[in-house]
This record gives structure tokens, C-alpha cells and sequence, in this order.
């Protein structure tokens, strides 16, 4: 290629080649924003109008430098003649100007280029972001807004509405005639507890409430099983206000009164025979001691909690028993008396699982108890009699008077159906113990007759008993 070529081409270049025009970017104003974020913005755009490498922008600090010595307030010059004066003094082609506004989580970007020279529009930039944090702003959208008032072509990715990352947005359902409003942005844990403000219904997990009116507010959130979440929040103008919500789990607490019911209980009969001067008369009196009732119970309560599927408490077991004396007056005016006692008390700690579970419908499950309780029938061999002379009652050898039992735990079934906080419960225990056993015996071969201070004999036993159980259980 020849020199005078390679000239010509070169020139041409250079005349073909557009000067980039030289801007400044005058602070921007706004409502719903403070001042420092006013400023954060503006020093943002400055920047995103620089990498579009389609201006030559003036620096915030030779700008103000400039102005400073000129004496031109930049604060409040927010309309078209006010920014060409100053364009005139920084001596630049172009000058931007406009304002950011925000209502809750939307912003809208108002920018406008203007001619220096003629106080010409030469771009009007328009843009919305909904749902959208400052992050947001900053990001994508003072970057758009760049890039529409360089004339470049805007990105997909910032061509929909910002969504607000894993929530949901929803207009304030309350009834309000003020234009004061702000939003409330709510994270809540578990994700799946519902929402209520003000006493409506908004829906399930995190949200954004939007136009929500400036002032207090109650704020609600609930779930089964977990804790009810009260709380007053207060919404200022054009701001957000973020509530976090935790709520914590539910142990439920249980009342049970019910009836135990005891199988396997001995039945002693025994005959009171009255005699005189030694000899053995005949039978005055046949008396069932365990006349109590055919199945023994007792009162019980049990109290406890509830933790998913697993039940924690307790069973009280008091009940004196039937107390009944008997009067056997003689041809000689002596009387014989004797005692029944069935009396029960103690108590155990429980434990069981519910295999099967319907929440607050049914609840079948099994587990153990461990605890004390004492039962007693029979008679009192130390109370039982009161003689004179030689007149005594007698029993019989090897009979039994009286039978102890001492209940230590065992294995337990439970069945719970009712529906919310009432319900019927049925439990069956197999009771594991000691039995203690009271009889009399043949010590004296001369006097077949029971005394009070001899002729008995207690011995122990391991005893398995069966007991049900069943009443009503109170789930607060």
C-alpha cells in the first residue's frame, strides 16, 4: 500500500468517527429514599454511564469543585433550566437529571438527557421495578436505565419485573383510605405457618404485603402444633418494614381422669364360728371378706405430654377401699369383731409411642411404666379380733387372711381416639410385682383356734396382675 493511501484511509477514519459527548450527571432526588441512598444511587448510575464507554462523564468531585466555585447550589436544582446552568458552567454537551421513587417494594426511575446547548430532551427514561430490594435497583436497574440513555440494547435478563426471591407479593386486604402506605416484607419459620394481619387471611410462609397504611399493626402467625405468634409492627411511609417470624414448637400438656379396674384378685370366704367353754359350736356366721365388688378399682389421674408421637407422664392411683366391721354378739353378751380393707395407692411414670397416629383423631401405641403400688384385701390379723374369756373365732388351718400386693411397672397398651382436646382413652397394663400372703396356722395342737398374736404365717411370691384402665383425656 502506497504512503498517500494509507493517508487518505486514516483521515477518513478519523472524520467518520463520532466524538463521545461529554455528560454530567446532576445528584438525584426522590421520595421513599434517604439522602445516603440518594447519593449511593447517583455515584452507581455515574459509574454504569461510564462502562457503557458511550460518554465522557464528568467526576462527582471536579463537578462539585467547579460548582462549588462558581457558587452554584446543586441541591434542589431538580427541573430542566436549573440543570442547563449548570451544564453551562461544568461545560459539558449534555446534562442528566431525574429522580428515583419508591412505594414499598416498587421503584420507578424518572431520567431525562438534556441538551445544553438548546435546553433540548434528547432521552426521557421511564422504568419500573417490582418487587424489587435497593440490591435490586442497583444492579439491574440503574444499569438498564444507562444503557437506554446510551442508546444500547437493553438485556433480556432484566426485561420482566424483578420477583421478590422465594416469596409472594400481596396487596393489603384491610380497609384504608390513606395514600401513606409502605409495605411489610415477612420471613417465616416453619415455611408452611400461616399468615395474618390485622386479622386477615393472607396465605401460607414468607410474603411481601404491599400498600400496607402507615401506622401499627397486628401481626399474626399460626400452625398446628406449634405456638400461636403475636406481634405489633409499625409501617412508615414509602419504607419496608421486615417482621421474622419463629415460632416455636408445642408441647401439648394432658389431663386424665379415669377408673383402673384389677383382675385376678383371690376370693376369701372364710366362716366365723363362735365357741364357749372350749367346746366348737356350730357356725354363726359365713362372710365373704373380698365382698367388695367382683372387679376391685380405683381412681386414678394421669397427667403428661405430648411431643409428636411420643407420650410422657404419669398415673396417681388413691383409693381407701371398702372399710366394713362386723359385730357378732354372743348368747353371753361377748362380741366379735373383724375387718375388710381393699385399699390401693402409689403411682407410676409411663412412656409410650403411638405406632399409629391420626393427629388430634387417634392414637394407638405401647411402651412401659415404672413406679409403686400398693393394693390390700382382707382382713388385719392384728385388728381383727376382740374376745374375752375363752371365746374365739376360728378360721381353719392353712386359710388365707389377708393378701399384699406390691406393683413395680410393666408393659402398657394405649388407645387415644376423640377429636381435637377431648377424647376417650383406654390403657391395659400387665402389672409385675411382689404378692404377700397372710394365713393361718396350726402352732398350738391343743387350741384349733385363731388368736391374734400367733398362728399366722406371711410368705412372698412374684405376681403378674392384669389392670384396665379408661376415662376421658383433656389435651390443652
Amino acid at each position: 500500500m502506497s504512503l498517500p493511501l494509507f493517508l487518505c484511509l486514516t483521515l477518513l477514519t478519523l472524520l467518520s468517527a463520532a466524538p463521545k459527548p461529554n455528560i454530567a450527571l446532576m445528584d438525584l432526588a426522590g421520595s421513599g429514599l434517604s439522602p445516603d441512598e440518594l447519593t449511593t444511587l447517583s455515584n452507581r448510575l455515574r459509574a454504569e454511564l461510564l462502562e457503557t464507554e458511550s460518554f465522557v462523564v464528568v467526576e462527582r468531585g471536579r463537578m462539585e469543585l467547579i460548582l462549588r466555585e462558581q457558587g452554584f447550589q446543586q441541591s434542589g436544582c431538580t427541573d430542566a433550566s436549573c440543570a442547563v446552568e449548570a451544564g453551562q458552567l461544568l461545560n459539558v454537551e449534555q446534562i442528566v437529571l431525574g429522580s428515583i421513587d419508591r412505594i414499598g417494594r416498587l421503584y420507578s426511575i424518572n431520567l431525562r438527557a438534556v441538551s445544553v446547548k438548546n435546553s433540548e430532551v434528547l432521552k426521557n427514561i421511564k422504568s419500573d421495578l417490582v418487587d424489587a430490594s435497593i440490591e435490586d435497583l442497583m444492579i439491574t436497574g440503574l444499569r438498564k436505565a444507562a444503557r437506554q440513555l446510551a442508546g444500547l440494547t437493553i438485556q433480556e435478563e432484566i426485561a420482566t419485573p424483578v420477583q421478590l426471591r422465594g416469596r409472594k407479593t400481596i396487596r393489603y386486604k384491610g380497609s384504608s383510605t390513606s395514600r401513606e402506605v409502605g409495605s411489610l416484607t415477612i420471613t417465616v419459620q416453619p415455611a408452611d405457618a400461616d399468615i395474618f394481619l390485622d386479622d386477615s387471611a393472607y396465605g401460607k410462609g414468607s410474603m411481601v404485603i404491599d400498600c400496607v397504611p402507615v401506622g401499627r399493626h397486628r401481626l399474626r402467625s399460626t400452625r398446628p402444633e406449634f405456638r400461636k405468634m403475636r406481634t405489633d409492627v409499625e409501617i412508615f411511609r414509602d419504607q419496608e418494614t421486615v417482621a421474622n417470624l419463629v415460632l416455636n414448637g408445642r408441647t401439648p400438656f394432658y389431663l386424665s381422669p379415669r377408673a383402673a379396674l384389677f383382675y385376678k384378685r383371690t376370693n376369701l370366704r372364710r366362716s366365723l364360728t363362735y365357741s364357749a367353754n372350749d367346746s366348737v359350736s356350730t357356725d354363726y356366721l359365713n362372710y365373704d371378706l373380698d365382698h367388695t365388688t367382683p372387679l376391685p378399682f380405683s381412681p386414678s389421674l394421669a397427667l403428661g405430654w405430648e411431643s409428636g408421637r411420643d407420650r410422657i407422664g404419669f398415673s396417681l392411683f388413691a383409693f381407701p377401699g371398702f372399710h366394713k366391721e362386723v359385730t357378732f354378739l354372743t348368747a353371753d353378751a361377748d362380741t366379735v369383731c373383724f375387718e375388710t380393707e381393699n385399699m390401693t395407692f402409689g403411682g407410676f411414670f409411663e412412656y409410650w409411642y403411638a405406632f399409629v397416629n391420626i393427629p388430634k383423631i387417634l392414637d394407638f401405641g405401647g411402651g412401659f411404666f415404672g413406679g409403686y403400688l400398693w393394693q390390700e384385701i382382707g382382713l388385719n390379723p392384728e385388728d381383727a379380733l376382740s374376745v374375752s374369756g375363752k371365746r374365739y373365732s376360728f378360721f381353719g388351718t392353712d386359710k388365707i387372711l389377708r393378701i399384699q400386693y406390691i406393683h413395680f411397672g410393666g408393659p402398657m397398651l394405649c388407645l387415644k381416639a376423640g377429636y381435637k382436646h377431648v377424647f376417650l382413652v383406654v390403657s391395659d397394663r400387665l402389672l409385675l410385682g411382689i404378692k404377700r400372703e397372710t394365713k393361718t396356722t396350726d402352732n398350738t395342737a391343743a387350741s384349733p383356734y385363731y388368736t391374734p398374736t400367733d398362728q399366722t404365717d406371711t410368705k412372698a411370691s412374684f405376681s403378674i396382675q392384669n389392670s384396665v384402665s379408661g376415662g376421658l383425656l383433656f389435651l390443652f
